[in-house]
């Protein structure tokens, strides 16, 4: 038994309601796609690999996923598995021109294939479905305004997921590889313009060619092939965004033949090289400081005052690290502002060494007077590891309060500091 519901709506958005056989199609395959995805399972039992994880999914679960996500649904029991899926373009003009591209939070701010899926209680499981259905009721159904409603009715159910997932104070966890794999994937993460074939590889990490081809499909579903593929055009995408031209990108995203790298680049994204340089060139998919405009942030009545948080300094720990030590770190938080941070809502901190994101605090629940400080330590982390382990040179650390932009302040201008770190060698 199948029943399928699909329709675009006017902001490129495609709601397919999937039962029974339905499941079984293309998309069940590791892939990605320039949309974003929410899918929440109603029904049988259903895991979802991302990147390096693999999420088990309950009815009532839901699972977020960016278009830079490599990806693949596995269904248990094909005939008593329903679950609804909504895809969205983050590029259409609709939600820069309204200044609502801080719905996109819950993609773009946490590290890919980590927090995609999002812990619902039954009340917040309902909620979200009430939300499903006026969107479907407002598309199968004609009267004055439903083109807005049904619109609007999507914004809402945006901002409702980013609310609960911007107030998880717990990571959800996830069943990861097999460490061999890991290890290989971290590695052709981090290689993309190098040697990566097979060879190359069973040598480097003492593993036999048959039993890694075997377990790399195992668990992901396609060939390591596919996957440095894949890899290597999402880095591609990005040295194109970057503004470096069609033969650098090629090349510097391990790509050594220039007419593989246009052929294997428009299969992957549907546009070529040269048509998304023209398009993206000197964009990012989601800029550092995109606009927010407080849209789920309701806090605060105008007349109390506002919560101005800065960062006083950067602590960690062991103070002059060494390569190869497991660097902690610490934030020190005061509220400079004319009002206090809200009792209940994370006060929270990001730190990154470079420009990535590598670690955070997400569990200080208290209210913050005005001229108060607070110390966060990081409490989680990529792969779940609040630390960093130290390489030599000498590196950007910053912090970031608020960096997910739970509570509105007075100003945000001020929420980042940078110290310097210098990691001697061993």
């Amino acid at each position: 038994m199948q029943y399928v519901y699909e329709n675009k709506l006017c902001v490129n958005i495609m709601l397919q309601h999937n039962k029974g056989q339905q499941h079984v199609s293309s998309e069940t395959l590791p892939h990605m796609h320039k949309f974003f995805e929410i899918l929440i399972l109603l029904s049988g039992k259903a895991g979802c690999f991302i990147e390096k994880n693999i999420y088990t999914l309950k009815p009532g679960q839901l699972i977020v996923i960016s278009s830079e996500e490599i990806h693949k649904l596995t269904v248990d029991d094909v005939e008593n598995c329903e679950s609804i899926e909504i895809l969205f373009d983050p590029a259409d003009p609709y939600f820069s021109y309204l200044g609502i591209t801080d719905l996109f939070h819950c993609f773009i701010n946490r590290p890919k294939g980590e927090r995609n899926r999002i812990p619902l209680s039954k009340a917040q499981a309902d909620h979200i479905l009430d939300l499903i259905n006026k969107i479907e009721y407002y598309t199968n159904n004609i009267g004055y305004g439903f083109s807005a409603l049904r619109v609007t009715s999507f914004i809402e159910l945006l901002v409702y997921i980013n609310s609960v997932f911007i107030n998880i104070t717990h990571q959800e966890n996830s069943s990861t590889l097999p460490e061999v794999l890991i290890n290989i994937m971290d590695y052709v993460d981090n290689n993309l313009s190098s040697d990566l074939s097979l060879e190359f590889l069973v040598n480097k990490f003492y593993v036999d060619k048959y039993y890694l081809c075997r377990i790399f499909r195992k668990y992901t579903g396609f060939n390591l092939h596919k996957y440095i593929i894949l890899k290597r055009v999402l880095k591609a995408k990005s040295l194109l965004q970057e503004g470096l031209s069609v033969t650098d990108a090629c090349h510097t995203s391990g790509f050594n033949d220039y007419s593989n790298f246009v052929r294997t680049f428009k299969k992957v994204t549907n546009t070529s090289p040269l048509q998304y340089s023209k398009k993206y060139s000197g964009k990012s998919s989601m800029p550092d400081n995109y606009p927010f405009n407080d849209i789920f942030l309701k806090h605060y009545p105008s007349s109390f005052g506002l919560p101005d948080l800065v960062v006083r300094d950067i602590l960690w720990s062991p103070e002059n690290p060494v390569e190869g030590d497991i660097v902690s770190f610490s934030a020190v938080i005061e509220n400079i502002g004319t009002g206090s941070t809200p009792a209940g809502i994370i006060t929270g901190v990001g730190f990154s060494i470079g420009k990535p994101t590598y670690c955070w605090s997400d569990n200080y629940i208290l209210p913050l007077a005005p001229g108060e400080s607070v110390t966060l330590t990081a409490n989680g982390g990529h792969g779940g590891i609040p630390a960093w382990h130290a390489t030599t040179g000498t590196h950007k650390i910053t912090a970031f309060v608020d960096d997910v932009c739970r509570i509105k302040e007075i100003t945000r201008e001020n929420n980042k500091l940078i110290k310097t770190l210098t990691v001697a060698g061993r």
